[in-house]
């Protein structure tokens, strides 16, 4: 593996499960990638390279892996407007790692699930994408709301706004507050155009009422930028 990174930890878990031969070659070489909270994003071709397997056998391993709870899998998106595309996977590794023990689980007959921090429920409880007909700005507010919760840098208003509220504000999003984003993606197209500018929108969405969206409109109209 042509990897700069001498020594890693690989979870054990990973022997215990019946999982094929690729699946663990792409769970270790994951496990070499992944910074100190178990998340890296190689692309494809990247683990097809550096551990022999074809492209094919990557992807069905890295489903073996997903499957058995082990790892999660989150698409990336980059862009923004008629622009977007997706670029390579996020991948958490959902396996104790080094000398962290695993919390006791309850028995149960269920078939384990990998564990969610909360944003994969909002997403689905918003429904973006299927509730809106236009797609690529339904995906430019999905792709803010991502942004968003894994941020430690956002600033709003000049101000660093600490993670514990950025998501705090977000749990708050519903179907009026993101009606109020699309009806200003509607009016001002190319504020899809604006990472940050739509950021600040989505983070203010769940207390802006209609007369907030119409200032902020205003102001872009005007400025070009949120302030």
């Amino acid at each position: 593996m042509k990897t700069a990174r001498k020594e890693f930890y690989v979870a054990s878990e990973v022997f215990k499960k019946p999982l094929g031969s690729a699946a663990r070659t792409v769970f270790m070489f994951l496990s070499c990638c992944a910074n100190r909270d178990g998340e890296c994003f190689p692309s494809i071709r990247r683990i097809s390279n550096e551990c022999g397997l074809c492209r094919n056998t990557v992807i069905r391993a890295i489903s073996e892996l997903v499957d058995a709870g082990l790892i999660s899998r989150q698409t990336r998106i980059t862009g923004s407007g008629a622009g977007l595309r997706q670029t390579s996977n996020l991948y958490r590794i959902l396996a104790a790692r080094g000398e962290r023990k695993p919390a006791p689980q309850p028995v149960t007959d269920d078939k384990p699930k990998p564990e969610d921090d909360g944003l994969g429920e909002l997403l689905k409880r918003l429904d973006i994408s299927g509730r809106y007909y236009d797609k690529p700005a339904a995906k430019a507010v999905e792709f803010a709301i991502s942004e968003l919760w894994y941020s430690e840098n956002f600033r709003f208003k000049g101000e660093r706004v600490p993670r514990s509220r950025v998501r705090e504000r977000l749990r708050a999003l519903d179907t009026e507050a993101i009606d109020s984003v699309m009806a200003l993606l509607a009016e001002t197209a190319s504020a899809a155009d604006k990472p940050a500018y739509l950021k600040a929108c989505v983070y203010n969405a769940p207390f802006g009422a209609s007369a907030v969206t119409a200032a902020q409109i205003a102001r872009f109209r005007k400025y070009g930028a949120y302030d």
